[in-house]
């Protein structure tokens, strides 16, 4: 004896278009997971520019070697972009500020005869 099977309609009849209830996924560029330190950007800088270098000691294609050294030349100008030039300095581990060396010029004699006369040099008369 035969089983009977169930009649199945043509599945262009059942399916029915619905209008999606999720919201699409962005297609943009996705936001920056957060801050990079500066000793990874350091790590890429130096490897980098170690890799141009052993192109260019290799005999690879000079256009690679100019894109891993045009590279090298957007990281610390995108770390200025980002965080001003107190991070981009650190990223080469100069001081934050350029320390000013005050030099104070010696007395000369003709100064002091000014200053003993009651005159100074940006007043003399």
């Amino acid at each position: 004896m035969r089983t009977p099977t169930r009649h199945r309609p043509a599945a262009s009849v059942t399916r029915r278009r619905t209008p999606p209830t999720a919201a699409a996924p962005p297609t943009g560029p996705t936001p920056p997971t957060g801050p990079t330190s500066l000793a990874g950007l350091r790590t890429r800088l130096v490897v980098l520019a170690g890799l141009a270098v052993a192109g260019a000691a290799a005999g690879i294609s000079w256009w690679a070697v100019a894109a891993l050294l045009l590279t090298c030349l957007a990281i610390p100008v995108a770390v200025a972009v980002q965080g001003g030039p107190c991070p981009a300095r650190a990223l080469f581990f100069l001081p934050s500020r350029p320390r000013s060396t005050r030099h104070r010029p010696e007395r000369t004699n003709h100064d002091a005869r000014l200053r003993s006369s009651g005159r100074t040099p940006a007043h003399p008369g």
